[in-house]
């Protein structure tokens, strides 16, 4: 379980300075309790509607898990019909019923009642969430844009797996340029050995440390060539969170180098890469690492 020490105020009282609003108390028709914090008065959903929101759940003073955890996507509920009474009630849905974009709430589901507690909440009495919604939309508006965007998403895939072979054309010159030294006066070598040959610096975004990216990358052995992984087979970028610890230190160090759009060729030595235990059975101990790399998207 991820715990972040919360050691001053709840995450959202910030939004309460800025806006100059004292908090209100309520309690929802099922009788959660919730803390508004700011609210703006404008169009709450409607049944039918598709509600966008970022939540975090805590236990105590420690966040436990958030949508900002998930490569910063907000959650989506579409909202039940108003006047059904739901056997198991959601402290979230009810309470969003009393939102418009850009309000934030805490509301609080209540643990004692319950003939058995969840695990880790044994000594808790409540279990809190911060909600601030992002969007509201009606259903189908919803629906036409998710179709546009699983049909985006299909014509992305066709598009990269179209492109696999010239990409592995590209890599093996590159690697061969590379060991016959024609690369020397355009690689941009680190401290720690790892050497950048940077093709499009990108004109988007530049990569964050612990922000979202998507990559598209083509993997070789420098040894032999040998490809043993690449993306634009799937047809879909590697999504990853620099700086956590998702991927190897070569990456962690060269993709920051990169904006979105930004295209280079990291040639990683094997410290950098998967060491002397190698990843088996596609990369041997102690190999040196080559890869091609597109940073196709930089996250918030």
């Amino acid at each position: 379980m991820k715990k972040i020490s919360l050691l001053l105020v709840p995450v959202l009282m910030w939004l309460v300075q800025g806006c100059g609003q004292e908090p209100q108390e309520g309690t929802t028709k099922s009788g959660f309790r919730y803390i508004q914090y700011v609210q703006h008065n404008g169009a709450k959903p409607q049944s039918g509607d598709v509600v966008s929101f970022h939540a975090y759940q805590f236990k105590g003073d420690s966040i436990v898990s958030s949508t900002r955890n998930r490569g910063n996507r907000p959650a989506s509920i579409m909202m039940p019909p108003e006047n059904v009474q739901m056997a198991n009630p959601s402290p979230i849905i009810e309470v969003l019923w009393n939102m418009s974009e850009g309000d934030s709430v805490s509301v609080f589901f209540p643990l004692d009642a319950l003939q058995r507690k969840p695990a880790g909440y044994e000594n808790e009495s409540e279990v809190r969430y911060d909600v601030v919604v992002v969007g509201i939309q009606k259903g189908e508006d919803y629906k036409k844009e998710t179709q546009q965007q699983a049909q985006d998403q299909n014509d992305a895939i066709v598009q990269a797996k179209a492109r696999e072979q010239k990409v592995a054309q590209l890599m093996d010159q590159y690697l061969t340029d590379y060991k016959e030294g024609r690369l020397d006066d355009r690689l941009t070598t680190t401290s720690s050995g790892l050497q950048v040959l940077i093709i499009e610096q990108g004109n988007g975004p530049k990569v964050a440390l612990r922000k979202p990216v998507k990559v598209h990358y083509y993997g070789m052995l420098e040894a032999d060539g040998k490809m043993f992984d690449n993306s634009f087979r799937r047809g879909q970028p590697l999504e990853f969170v620099p700086g956590t610890g998702m991927v190897i230190k070569g990456w962690e160090e060269g993709i920051p180098m990169l904006h979105q759009g930004g295209k280079a060729v990291l040639f990683i030595p094997a410290n950098l890469g998967y060491g002397a235990s190698g990843n088996p059975p596609t990369i041997p101990g102690n190999a040196n690492l080559v890869f091609y790399v597109e940073v196709v998207e930089v996250g918030k």
